[in-house]
């Protein structure tokens, strides 16, 4: 079996692979790890991709849909994406932004923050990001409620519903953490509609796919008031233009779609990429296999 390694990885990683199959450079490999697009007509013996990523929406193209091979993302790397939504929320609750504004002046500024105890966290997308979310979010003495594709059921979530009662759950929210896929229902699901739905004291925090947030209907419900707030790690076009108005607004934390990198991501990547390639060539059935018609 061959495998075409389309992403730059450490040694000890590319040697971790070599020891289950033969890596190539050429276009005869069966199995690919990619972190971006790839043109699956040049590689004729290609049968399964697998992305370093969780999301997919780049990868998918029309001729990847439409083939025969198999595509499995890196979901299940779950803690730094988790743990960075609750930095984000816990800066916003806490006015750390305001916090180190003054450090940088030298300004000895007590500064009155919030509790996120007794706060409903509204997560929309309950897989296992955002259920981990949730189990933070339960530590932390919140209400967690939720919306996802599937019926879900958890000891972390007090109220999960499917995607059609979005509107209706959107006012009981205090902090809504979007943790989803890319998908044609997914696109711009936060949009102007549903900024004037929540609270004017409620913030969003985005730390799935830029494009599930119409940019300029949050920019426009941020400068009115519509909301308080917005913390942000992905954005519609990256890297965020330098004339967006994001940058300058004091309610508004900024991160460069950053949460899921740390330096062990990947090494557990690879880790589930190998635990793959070995039921591959034994013909069982792998793991964190995409739908692509679901686009996740």
């Amino acid at each position: 079996m061959k495998v075409v390694l389309l992403k730059k990885l450490k040694k000890e990683n590319i040697a971790k692979i070599a020891g289950l199959a033969s890596i190539t450079k050429g276009y005869d490999a069966d199995v690919a790890l990619v972190e971006d697009r790839i043109d699956v007509g040049k590689y004729r013996n290609l049968k399964w991709i697998h992305t370093s990523f969780v999301g997919v929406d780049v990868l998918l193209t029309d001729g990847i849909k439409k083939s025969g091979v198999i595509v499995t993302n890196s979901r299940g790397m779950k803690t730094p994406v988790p743990e960075h939504a609750m930095a984000l929320v816990l800066a916003f609750e806490r006015k750390l932004r305001d916090a180190f504004a003054s450090q940088q002046n030298r300004d000895w500024n007590r500064i009155t923050g919030g509790e996120l105890a007794g706060k409903t966290v509204f997560v929309l997308g309950l897989g296992a990001i955002g259920l981990e979310i949730a189990r933070l979010c339960k530590a932390f003495g919140c209400r967690v409620i939720g919306i996802n594709n599937e019926p879900v059921k958890s000891k972390y979530v007090d109220n999960a519903a499917l995607p059609g009662k979005l509107h209706g759950m959107l006012p009981q929210a205090d902090y809504v953490v979007a943790c989803l896929p890319l998908t044609d229902e997914t696109r711009r699901l936060m949009g102007a509609k549903e900024f004037s739905a929540m609270k004017k004291s409620a913030v969003l925090v985005n730390v799935g796919r830029g494009p599930v947030v119409d940019e300029h209907a949050l920019v426009a419900a941020l400068r009115k008031g519509r909301i308080a707030g917005a913390c942000l790690d992905v954005f519609e076009s990256e890297p965020l233009k330098k004339s967006s108005l994001l940058w300058k607004m004091k309610n508004v934390i900024i991160t460069a779609h950053c949460a899921s990198r740390t330096p062990h991501y990947e090494d557990r990547m690879v880790e589930i990429f190998c635990r793959n390639l070995e039921a591959f060539k034994k013909g069982k059935k792998l793991i964190n296999v995409v739908d692509k018609k679901r686009g996740y």
